[in-house]
C-alpha cells in the first residue's frame, strides 16, 4: 500500500485495515465503511473517473502523506497491533480455563 501511495495512486482500502488510520478519506487515499457495499464502491469510481483534478489532487497527497510515515511509526502499529492480539488471546485462555473447571 505504501508504495502505491508513494507513487501517486489513489488508495482504496476499508475501515477494517490498519493503513485505514494513517489515511484521510477523500484527500490521501480513500476509506470504505463497508466494503462490502457494492453501491458506494460503484459511486467512487465513479466520481473519479469524472474528476480527473480531484483525483490528480488526492494522487499527489497520497505521495505526501507516505513521506510522513517512518520506520518508528510502522513499528509502533505493529507493536500495538501485536499487543491487542496478545491480549485477546489471554483473555480467551482465561475464558476458556473458567469454562473447563466449572
Amino acid at each position: 500500500m505504501a508504495e502505491a501511495l508513494a507513487c501517486g495512486l489513489r488508495v482504496v482500502t476499508s475501515v477494517f485495515a490498519r493503513i485505514s488510520s494513517l489515511l484521510h478519506d477523500g484527500i490521501d487515499g480513500f476509506v470504505l465503511q463497508d466494503p462490502r457495499d457494492a453501491e458506494a464502491r460503484a459511486k467512487l469510481i465513479r466520481k473519479l473517473f469524472d474528476q480527473k483534478q480531484w483525483r490528480g489532487r488526492v494522487g499527489e497527497a497520497a505521495s505526501k502523506t507516505v513521506l510522513e510515515w517512518t520506520w518508528e511509526q510502522n513499528a509502533a502499529l505493529v507493536w500495538d497491533l501485536l499487543k491487542e492480539v496478545s491480549a485477546k488471546k489471554r483473555s480467551a485462555r482465561v475464558l476458556q480455563d473458567e469454562s473447563s473447571s466449572s
